[in-house]
């Protein structure tokens, strides 16, 4: 699964398919969802009366809308907000098969195969939930990263993996702050977990009847093996013109494996169950 990026013709195929799919009344939505500048799509007021001074046409909303995606982020982010919005307008409207072929040529042109777009929704939804929870957990650090892997996926494969593990280890760091525990040497994945396991009670709220650690330990080692695997597929390991870029099954694995230890952490954090273990090994309270 190779890096991509869009070309004029491709963004203006994309612009096409938005334009005629939506309606001046969802295309707001559709924006947001597909994950524009949410500061600058609230701000496009629409009016539903034409007689106001501040109705705007639907073409309007796409110039302010759509035509900015570029100026508000970087190449590969800006093109993931867009193959985005391929994969939400398919997913709710129904496409012709002429406009279906029409895109697909136009997206293979530039490497982009348009199933595999209309196909990333389970990885997508796994990363939409996440945000969601670092959000409300207030860590907007991971959230963005979160993002960034979000839009990433289909145009920056690597850079996705790489900003996923960057986010389980933006929340395993938080967590070890918010409990004042002083950071490793070692400002990685796999030993955060091992400073979480050996100094909060992490392992106590994981524990299960007859199965004892078993499941916080298959945590570390999912943290031990995607760091590694992220180390080498990622855009963090610098392999040159010798890059084999990775497949889609292991941007997916990768991804949610990264999401997974993102969400637990993030779960224990805004249910505000860590506790900082004493020196006789009983919990502080």
């Amino acid at each position: 699964m190779r890096s991509v990026e869009l070309d004029s013709k491709a963004i203006g195929a994309i612009r096409r398919l938005v334009d005629t799919y939506t309606s001046r009344d969802e295309l707001k939505q559709f924006l947001l969802d597909a994950g524009a500048n949410s500061d600058r799509i609230l701000s496009i007021h629409v009016s539903g009366n034409m007689k106001s001074p501040s109705y705007k046409s639907k073409s309007t909303i796409l110039n302010e809308g759509f035509d900015t995606i570029p100026a508000d982020f970087e190449k590969q982010d800006s093109d993931g907000v867009m193959l985005e919005l391929v994969r939400i307008v398919f997913s709710r409207k129904r496409v012709s098969e002429d406009d279906r072929a029409n895109l697909e040529r136009i997206l293979s042109a530039n490497g982009v195969v348009l199933n595999e777009v209309l196909e990333s929704g389970s990885t997508h939804d796994i990363l939409h939930h996440t945000m969601d929870s670092s959000d409300t957990a207030n860590l907007r650090e991971a959230s963005e990263l979160l993002k960034k892997a979000l839009l990433r996926t289909a145009t920056d494969p690597t850079g996705a993996i790489t900003a996923a593990v960057s986010a389980a280890e933006s929340v395993c760091r938080e967590a070890l702050s918010r409990l004042g525990i002083p950071e490793s040497g070692s400002k990685q994945l796999p030993r955060y977990l091992v400073e979480l396991r050996r100094l909060t009670n992490i392992e106590e709220l994981a524990r299960i009847p007859n199965v004892e650690d078993r499941v916080i330990k298959a945590l570390s080692s999912l943290a031990e093996n995607s760091y590694q695997a992220a180390h080498e597929t990622g855009d963090r390991h610098a392999h040159g013109d010798t890059a084999v870029p990775p497949s889609s099954l292991i941007v997916d694995m990768l991804v949610t494996s990264a999401c997974a230890i993102t969400a637990v952490i993030t779960g224990a954090l805004r249910r505000n169950e860590l506790r900082v273990k004493s020196q006789s090994g009983v919990d502080n309270q």
